[in-house]
């Protein structure tokens, strides 16, 4: 009965020294699988939005846009969804469709055009006003409204409106700069039949009157910028080598990283490879305590 309860007792001159330090072996072991199988066999997701994209023309496409029937959709965020049209990125604003002409992922920019102009020319006028209502945008810092009149009754206007009619093949309209003190009078006047106001960029207030109808037409056709978009903040997920994306089924921002997708909360691959190695470390050190006990009872 005594050598029983000894042996349950489990001393370290037990066979419970052997069998802990054989665990610890084999947790050890197991450890050293699971990450050579993380290296070697990177997650399905992180792989996936890792991968370079673009239409053919434009710039390439990454988090948090991505590009439908090209990408999953978990590798960009809700409401950033683009199409590949003509070769181009085209993403859409007030149902409308604008091409994508570049982005800077840094400065969370973009820079766009009305889709129907960057085709056809400055003559094909926007479809539509846009509006920033319900969008995850702003508007860049040098952003005007150019107000277009179309199918004005020119000869009830006055001769001082004319310098700002601009003739395209089938279509003539009035263009006006939202500071330009002749607007108020143009809308109140009743002479025009429909109004669109499109996003253009200038460079400095009045520089429209000094350059002539040209003005406008460059305007329409250099686009405009967007900043910023409004997403969670991927770079602290990137800078650990992880691929920003987006769970759709809880609604949340993802970091993707290589064993596997990671919660908000961590927002970056380095807490579990840090978490993995001080794990490791504690196993390792426990495991080496009772091999040198074990060793100085021989």
């Amino acid at each position: 009965m005594d050598e029983q309860i000894l042996l349950m007792s489990c001393k370290p001159s037990s066979t419970c020294s052997v069998e802990m330090i054989s665990i610890l072996g084999i947790s050890l072991v197991f450890l050293f699988l699971l990450s050579v199988q993380t290296a070697l066999c990177p997650d399905e997701q992180y792989g996936a939005c890792s991968k370079i994209i673009n239409c053919g023309r434009g710039p390439n496409i990454s988090y948090p846009f991505w590009i439908e029937g090209r990408q999953e959709s978990y590798c960009g965020f809700r409401g950033f969804q683009l199409t590949c049209k003509n070769g181009q990125p085209t993403y859409i604003l007030s149902t409308a469709d604008y091409v994508i002409r570049d982005i800077t992922y840094p400065n969370r920019s973009l820079r766009v055009i009305d889709a129907e102009t960057s085709i056809n020319g400055s003559c094909s006028l926007p479809v539509q006003n846009i509006t920033q209502e319900g969008t995850r945008f702003s508007y860049g810092p040098k952003h005007s409204d150019l107000y277009l009149f179309i199918n004005c009754i020119y000869s009830s206007l006055h001769s001082e409106y004319l310098d700002h009619v601009i003739n395209c093949k089938s279509v003539s309209f009035i263009a006006l700069l939202a500071d330009d003190p002749m607007l108020n009078q143009v809308k109140a006047s009743g002479y025009c039949d429909k109004l669109v106001i499109s996003p253009v960029d200038k460079n400095t207030s009045g520089a429209s009157m000094e350059s002539g109808n040209p003005y406008y037409i460059d305007m329409l056709n250099e686009g405009f910028d967007i900043l910023t978009w409004k997403v969670t903040d991927c770079s602290t997920c990137q800078g650990s080598s992880g691929r920003c994306g987006f769970n759709w089924t809880s609604y949340n921002f993802v970091c993707l990283c290589p064993d596997r997708p990671h919660l908000k909360h961590y927002r970056n691959c380095l807490f579990i490879s840090s978490l993995f190695s001080v794990l490791f470390l504690k196993f390792h050190s426990t495991f080496d305590f009772f091999l040198l006990a074990k060793i100085g009872e021989i």
